[in-house]
């Protein structure tokens, strides 16, 4: 498993930006050209966080890095950069305000594919065939395990992109842990959180013995993971929860171990399965 790196960039690396989303919904988001650290250009999607939302930065790195040790498809760059307010005039909503914005954002590099959300109420066809190969993805149970471990409770449509079979990438993770907005306090890690792919099978049929088992398998080795990514955790989370009291951090790292360690046992429970 090669670690996540993650690009630190400056405004210089913002070379256009080509349109603002509508899908972005914890964040202004916007396609843009961007050259990375390796001197590639590529297509980006780059979200800007309020300053009291700016948390979300350090939800997305933290679900990207833990993302990338599960395995899981993700954008091929992940990164952060830094960027005045000047360099989207243009691009501002009329109730937005210049001085609202952290100075970092997140960017990642696009993935080739769409999203099913991009279908709703619009071709409700393809949105079920798009669902469709998410149901039959090999990476799902994975996904599922990934969610439950980091507490993501907006898994939706709107963060996974699909080029074709088994050609998915996750993106968006600016709700993990828990919510956008956590407090330390809601870190319960023996609480119960809502897992949106589980119910995406649930759309079709009870969840068949053969995924329960994947998901339990994958739970299993969150430990292993853990400990082998929490150096990188750890260094992001001093850099991006600076400015938050001492113990979002300590709470978080213990709510993701303490995830980690009861992976097996709340899995087993929740899908009525056998300890092995």
């Amino acid at each position: 498993m090669a670690e996540l790196h993650v690009d630190v960039l400056d405004e210089s690396c913002l070379l256009d930006i080509l349109s603002r989303t509508s899908e972005g919904q914890m964040a202004s988001t916007f396609i843009c050209n961007v050259r990375w650290e390796d001197g590639s250009i590529t297509q980006a999607f780059v979200k800007r966080f309020t300053s009291l939302d700016k948390i979300g930065i350090s939800n997305e790195i933290t679900g990207y890095i833990i993302a990338n040790g599960c395995n899981l498809p993700i954008p091929h760059k992940v990164g952060l950069l830094q960027a005045n307010d000047y360099c989207f005039d243009g691009y501002m909503l009329e109730h937005e305000l210049v001085d609202e914005y952290s100075e970092w954002c997140v960017v990642v590099s696009a993935a080739q594919g769409v999203t099913p959300k991009s279908y709703y109420n619009k071709d409700i066809e393809h949105c079920k065939s798009l669902i469709n190969l998410v149901a039959s993805w090999d990476k799902l149970s994975d996904a599922i395990s990934f969610d439950d471990w980091v507490a993501n409770q907006d898994r939706n449509m709107g963060n996974l992109v699909i080029a074709g079979p088994n050609k998915i990438v996750l993106i968006d993770h600016s709700n993990l842990p828990v919510d956008l907005n956590w407090h330390p306090s809601d870190l319960v890690a023996t609480k119960e959180f809502k897992n949106k792919l589980v119910d995406i099978l649930d759309y079709f049929q009870h969840m068949p013995l053969p995924i329960k088992s994947k998901i339990s398998h994958a739970t299993a080795i969150h430990p292993e993971i853990y400990n082998a990514i929490l150096d990188n955790l750890r260094y992001w989370w001093s850099v991006l929860l600076a400015d938050e009291d001492e113990t979002y951090q300590a709470a978080l790292e213990h709510f993701l171990a303490q995830r980690a360690n009861l992976g097996s046992m709340r899995v087993s429970s929740t899908y009525q399965m056998l300890v092995g």
